[in-house]
């Protein structure tokens, strides 16, 4: 079975920010790159900041003055590009969220998320009879809220969960859902976090039914790239959602 290296599958397309900058700066970087995520570079290191973290200082009333290398940072893994993508997956046992590939002399060639390891792979490798209802019992529950829920109560709830998004549900059936993403143009357009999220949720939310398989729902991300699938039953019920992480973890591991 062939597992590319690193290099064959990481992504050059990578936004740094300097210590320097101020939390605002970083809002408005992300915002203006689309990108959920900014690398920074340390003395001792690589180290992400994620939007969870901008969104979080921004609900905790931090000085929006701050600079960047006065949060707490969780550090990238770096491993040479040339390394099997298997085995910084083993070695690292799923504890990640971006890995970044060096050059030999220690220069960053690129920088690997879940969904580049997703696109990347011929979906047999993931053991096309496994189905989504085999790993409910494994997976960390995203939150499930009604859509008269406030939002800034939303965005506490996606701080305390550290969850990227919420489903937002009536009767048992997804009606829409919300990502960091989303929160971060609600807070950049000035939108009232007094308000229902019902005025901000996407909608409607792109379901598959619990029994497809893994290979199906690898398709169904890269086709809608998407970062995670919503699962429902027969009658439209709300199952479950999956993240690309855990059904990388679920599956590598089978």
């Amino acid at each position: 079975m062939f597992f590319p290296k690193l290099k064959d599958i990481a992504s050059t397309d990578i936004v740094y920010i300097e210590e320097d900058r101020t939390i605002r700066e970083a809002m408005d970087r992300m915002f203006s790159t689309q990108h959920n995520c900014l690398v920074v570079e340390g003395k001792d290191g690589y180290y992400a900041l994620s939007i969870n973290q901008v969104l979080k200082s921004w609900d905790t009333g931090e000085n929006p003055a701050l600079s960047v290398g006065e949060l707490s940072l969780r550090r990238i893994p770096t491993f040479s590009k040339e390394m099997n993508i298997l085995d910084a997956l083993d070695e690292l046992e799923f504890n990640f969220d971006e890995i970044l590939a060096l050059e030999e002399n220690g220069d960053v060639y690129g920088i690997l998320t879940f969904t580049d390891i997703i696109t990347s792979i011929d979906p047999e490798t993931f053991m096309g009879n496994f189905r989504l209802d085999h790993i409910l019992r494994v997976t960390r529950r995203i939150p499930w809220l009604p859509p008269e829920t406030k939002t800034h109560d939303i965005l506490r709830e996606m701080e305390r969960t550290n969850h990227s998004s919420v489903i937002l549900v009536e009767e048992q059936k997804p009606v829409g859902i919300v990502t960091s993403k989303d929160m971060l143009r609600i807070l950049k357009k000035g939108g009232n976090l007094q308000r229902p999220i019902r005025e901000y949720m996407i909608r409607p939310v792109l379901t598959l039914p619990y029994e497809t398989t893994i290979s199906e729902t690898l398709d169904f991300l890269r086709k809608h790239r998407f970062k995670r699938a919503v699962a429902v039953d027969r009658a439209g019920r709300l199952m479950g959602v999956f993240t690309q992480k855990e059904i990388v973890a679920f599956t590598y591991h089978r």
